[in-house]
């Protein structure tokens, strides 16, 4: 895949950013899933973002749903969600609390449920992160439990 030069080239930033426009338009979808978000620079999500909303959203009272994957703490996660570049990311540090606490019977749900109070405290109850038990990023949880791996 290539590199592109959002920060110092307005053509790259503009090209991809009418190229996921164009995506919506085209295909008539209602989202994306955006990988390695953490290494776009936030030029390009702000830049989408406005051009998806103005261009998209607000013409045709259709409301885009874009879920990043950033691996990260919460402060990292919710940057991008709190102002407004994404509608969600996935919630790793979740599933990274909720594999062990499934698979070793001497683990406390107590820890899954103080996990899930830190996500409502930082995203809302009511909150659109993707909260995954499977990700091909991380080893699958019935890789565990069907106990291919240890």
């Amino acid at each position: 895949m290539p590199s592109f030069d959002f920060v110092s080239s307005k053509d790259a930033l503009e090209t991809m950013t009418e190229n996921a426009v164009w995506w919506l338009k085209e295909t008539d979808a209602d989202g994306f899933r955006h990988d390695a978000v953490k290494h776009v620079p936030n030029e390009f999500w702000a830049t989408a973002h406005k051009e998806i909303k103005e261009r998209i959203e607000l013409p045709d009272q259709t409301k885009v749903y874009q879920i990043g994957e950033t691996f990260g703490g919460y402060d990292l996660i919710s940057s991008y969600v709190s102002n407004g570049q994404l509608s969600s990311q996935f919630n790793f540090n979740l599933y990274d609390t909720a594999i062990p606490v499934f698979l070793d019977t001497e683990s406390s749900f107590e820890l899954l449920d103080n996990q899930m109070q830190k996500t409502f405290q930082v995203y809302g109850m009511n909150h659109l992160m993707g909260n995954l038990v499977s990700s091909h990023d991380k080893i699958r949880y019935m890789a565990y439990a069907d106990g291919d791996l240890e």
